[in-house]
């Protein structure tokens, strides 16, 4: 192949062919909102024809250059929260997709700051402030509500990705869980042990958070294996262990799937022991060591959204992208001892009235 074949087409090159100086052609093709929409697409047109393709390394320097004296306000990235502080730092799952952020963060030499959204603190107020200190790069974290939207905040100024499925609008680029293959991959484990009656236990506000992709993975998972499903999913809207022991008593499963829930705890105040009585297996749960279960890396997630706005940032792309992106991390499969093979389980014990503390 020719050596001309291998030759980088320029900024000056483009420039000429359009008719522009080469300052207003980068700028295009950054998609700077201060070049009009025709320019930008006038531009890429011909850089398209002429086969420019950006040198993605120069990109990066330049778009660290190009900080200059604004390089202490571009090395921030903003976390948007509802929670406060404190229990960020409490939560597992929220602690630790704060440390992912935090990690990856300093290795690519980013501050980090929460912005905590409160009465006193709207998200049209945080929006000012970061605009006023030329914070471009935003992280909105998970929030208390199950599902919510931000309306009051022009992402047209800022590179931002959100964690999880909870945010519902706009649709930003995101980073969350694989969630309906963890469901699939956790109920795939519990036949593979031989068991029959596979029951589903979860909040409902969980449910609305992952917009029921946990369950749609386990029922569609037991459809796929012919399993019937006699035994129809428990969604509480607490942690209720009387609703739990009534379900068990009305459907008799062999194993139950809970998601997000401590249900070997709430097993053992009924009387049924997980891995003895009834098979357990759970997903999205960070408990003790003997429970079966499908972990998320939560720091993996925090990892995977300073990646995604630092591209952003480095590429100077803004605003709600017409075709969002979705950074989908696996979790990993952690054997425990409550769901032994289907085989090795004793029959129930009586089931008193009255539940143990």
């Amino acid at each position: 192949m020719s050596a001309a074949k291998h030759k980088r087409i320029t900024l000056a090159q483009i420039a000429e062919a359009v008719g522009m100086s080469p300052a207003t052609v980068s700028l295009a093709l950054r998609n700077d909102p201060r070049i009009a929409k025709d320019t930008v697409a006038r531009v890429r047109t011909a850089a398209d024809k002429l086969g420019y393709r950006p040198d993605p390394h120069l990109s990066h320097l330049m778009g660290y250059l190009r900080g200059g004296t604004m390089q202490s306000a571009g090395s921030v990235l903003a976390l948007l929260s509802d929670w406060p502080e404190k229990e960020l730092r409490e939560h597992t799952y929220m602690n630790g997709m704060v440390r992912g952020i935090m990690e990856r963060g300093e290795q690519l030499g980013y501050r980090l700051e929460l912005f905590q959204k409160s009465d006193q603190l709207s998200y049209r107020r945080i929006q000012s402030i970061l605009t006023a200190r030329g914070i471009q790069g935003v992280i909105i974290l998970p929030h208390k509500q199950a599902s919510f939207t931000i309306d009051n905040f022009d992402f047209n100024k800022f590179s931002s990705v959100c964690i999880g499925y909870g945010m519902v609008s706009p649709e930003l680029h995101r980073v969350a869980s694989q969630q309906t293959r963890a469901a699939m991959e956790v109920t795939e484990k519990v036949v593979d042990n031989g068991y029959k009656r596979v029951g589903l236990v979860m909040e409902r506000t969980n449910n609305v958070r992952t917009h029921h992709r946990y369950m749609s993975g386990v029922l569609g998972q037991l459809v796929a294996t012919g399993h019937s499903l006699d035994v129809p999913p428990l969604i509480l809207d607490n942690e209720d262990a009387e609703s739990v022991q009534n379900w068990l008593l009305k459907y008799k499963p062999d194993a139950v799937i809970a998601a997000s829930l401590p249900l070997d705890r709430m097993l053992r105040s009924i009387g049924l022991i997980a891995g003895k009585h009834i098979g357990l297996a759970m997903i999205n749960y960070i408990g003790p060591e003997e429970v079966a279960r499908l972990e998320t890396p939560y720091h993996a997630l925090g990892q995977g959204s300073v990646n995604m706005v630092h591209s952003q940032l480095c590429f100077h792309e803004l605003g709600v992208p017409e075709i969002p992106q979705v950074l989908s991390v696996p979790g990993k499969w952690i054997a425990g001892s409550t769901l032994p093979h289907r085989d090795k389980l004793k029959r129930w014990p009586a089931i008193k009235t009255k539940l143990r503390p």
